[in-house]
């Protein structure tokens, strides 16, 4: 199968189909995935002072070295709608007790450390089957590059 780019209705409809106990997260996942055109690695490895700095979320996000390909960070801008999905996220974190120290992983695992790629592929492709999309998880970042180019 060629993964592509998700036409617009296929995003709502992947959205649409998050719900459940950690919807806040895997909604925010999604918006961080596509608006930023992460790849998974990147996505699992942020950390909670990467996005937010105690009080704000910040204006851009650097993904570090370690976790980005081929071992070279970079910042990428996060949007206001991403932000407010961030704020959002952290809220919930908070709720739940989730740790918010810089150092802390964004996405944790049910183990309190960073979710791994391959519960990532499994979330994303649950949620893509669901609204009955026939790609791969890499279509998120796709779809992204595809969106900033365009």
């Amino acid at each position: 199968m060629t993964t592509r780019t998700l036409e617009d209705h296929e995003i709502f409809a992947m959205f649409a189909k998050i719900q459940g106990r950690y919807a806040v997260r895997d909604r925010t996942m999604l918006m961080l995935a596509i608006h930023m055109a992460l790849r998974a690695n990147e996505l699992c490895g942020l950390m909670v002072g990467g996005v937010y700095n105690g009080s704000d979320v910040r204006t851009y996000v650097t993904i570090r070295p370690e976790t980005a390909k081929p071992g070279k960070g970079r910042t990428s801008r996060i949007s206001e709608g991403v932000g407010k999905a961030i704020t959002d996220f952290i809220d919930y974190k908070a709720t739940h007790r989730e740790p918010l120290s810089p150092s802390a992983a964004l996405f944790v695992s049910q183990k309190g450390g960073h979710l791994s790629r391959k519960t990532l592929f499994t979330i994303v492709k649950t949620l893509l089957q669901s609204a009955s999309i026939h790609q791969s998880p890499h279509c998120l970042r796709k779809t992204g590059a595809t969106i900033y180019y365009n």
